[in-house]
């Protein structure tokens, strides 16, 4: 996955990534907001995850996109693709269920690696 973080001020830390992995910088960008530690509490929860010996799926609610975590993976996914009914109009609208800036996969250790730069960069 490649990313980029930049500054819009002195405040504000946005993320830009690859067009695949949209959806995690719009989760970024809307859930996390530079906030360190947000980025540290999920670090934790990923890790346990991570080491776990059997398979445990965890789930992070946002406002508008959520985690899926897996031992092997994360899917940042929009809230709104979760809601059957709305999910059908979008269809209706010939519109794509999969939408790179509405969900994205990324491997667990990618995830992880992704969000250490986040505050690496964040405490610069």
């Amino acid at each position: 996955m490649e990313f980029q973080f930049y500054r819009l001020d002195r405040q504000t830390v946005n993320v830009s990534c690859s067009m695949e992995h949209e959806a995690v910088a719009r989760w970024a960008n809307n859930e996390i907001q530079g906030d360190l530690k947000k980025i540290k509490e999920i670090l934790v929860i990923l890790k346990q995850c991570q080491t776990t010996p059997h398979t445990v799926d965890k789930i992070i609610t946002g406002k508008e996109f959520s985690l899926h975590i897996n031992r092997d993976e994360v899917m940042v996914k929009a809230n709104i693709l979760f809601d059957e009914n709305l999910s059908d109009e979008i269809l209706e609208d010939d519109l794509q269920f999969y939408d790179e800036e509405n969900m994205a996969l990324c491997g667990l250790e990618d995830f992880i690696h992704f969000l250490n730069e986040y505050c690496q960069f964040i405490q610069e």
